[in-house]
């Protein structure tokens, strides 16, 4: 697989190869999808090739015997947390979604009956607005866990530890 930042290398290591590369692709290029051999791309991209193989997500690293070792070894920041818990995976601000204070508001009506629930764990990325986890934080009547970016990303550890997700719309993963 290559990144469009070193779309140009392979580009060129193709042409001087004394060997013929096969350039395989996954995820959306962002390029010239037909310059690669075979290319694995989301279902919901537009630019395919009969060579593409369409996928329901992008390549992840979420896989059963990752999660089941978090559910064995679970993070001291959420087992101290009352269950059952809500994980909450927040994406952030791009070209498709800008979070306003509307959308925030709209958001923030989803978590208005939490009832069920005794505790929530929220993660984001690096995209994620401040006013967004702020919000959240201030609305929340539950124990939470809010990642603060110290320590390792406890993203696998909510995932197995949530009876329910949330998760926002901006992000096909």
């Amino acid at each position: 697989a290559v990144s469009m930042a070193s779309f140009s290398v392979v580009k060129h290591l193709k042409k001087s190869a004394k060997y013929k590369l096969t350039v395989i692709f996954m995820n959306r290029p962002g390029c010239d999808v037909y310059s690669f051999a075979l290319s694995l791309q989301p279902c919901h991209e537009k630019r395919l090739m009969s060579s593409s193989i369409r996928t329901l997500l992008t390549p992840h690293l979420v896989v059963q015997s990752k999660l089941e070792s978090c559910r064995s070894a679970i993070d001291p920041r959420i087992e101290e947390l009352p269950a059952p818990r809500l994980g909450i995976i927040l994406g952030g601000n791009s070209k498709h979604v800008t979070y306003t204070d509307d959308v925030i508001a709209e958001f923030l009506d989803a978590l208005k009956d939490l009832n069920q629930f005794g505790s929530v764990l929220i993660t984001g990325s690096r995209r994620t607005p401040i006013e967004l986890s702020n919000a959240i934080t201030e609305h929340l009547k539950l124990p939470f866990f809010l990642w603060d970016e110290n320590g390792e990303n406890p993203y696998l550890q909510i995932l197995s530890h949530s009876s329910a997700l949330l998760v926002t719309g901006d992000s096909h993963n």
